[in-house]
């Protein structure tokens, strides 16, 4: 029989056991609210030394945003596989407009290839495939 000692550090194991577990599949998760955007999400799991080399960091208002590079361009265009490309309803819609349309040059794509779309001209029941800026 074990003592309370025992199966309390049992149980705590357990628990870390789990809490670990679950980590991994937080970042897999999304809230309901933006089903809408339709967004794809790669999640990586490796040992935090393994990471280390991997990870980059970028700013992003005063806060530093952790991530790692990974192409996901198609090797026959070198481009990604855009669609549609849908223009957040904040800030300056004619300036983000532009400037993903000089993006869109930048990279090659051919004129009229890819929608761009205002999402203050969505429907609440429209579809946003493609990227949110």
């Amino acid at each position: 029989m074990r003592s309370d000692h025992e199966r309390n550090v049992l149980d705590a194991g357990y628990f870390a056991l789990i809490a670990v577990q679950l980590a991994g599949l937080f970042p897999q998760f999304k809230h309901p609210m933006f089903w809408e955007e339709r967004e794809w999400r790669l999640t990586l799991s490796r040992y935090q030394h393994e990471e280390e080399e991997l990870v980059d960091f970028r700013s992003a208002g005063r806060d530093l945003v952790p991530y790692i590079k990974c192409s996901l361009t198609c090797t026959t265009t070198g481009r990604l596989p855009l669609d549609e490309i849908v223009i957040a309803p904040d800030g300056d819609a004619n300036l983000r407009r532009r400037t993903i349309d000089k993006l869109l040059r930048t990279k090659n794509y051919p004129d009229n290839t890819v929608k761009v779309i205002d999402a203050a001209s969505l429907s609440m029941g429209g579809s946003c495939e493609g990227f949110l800026l």
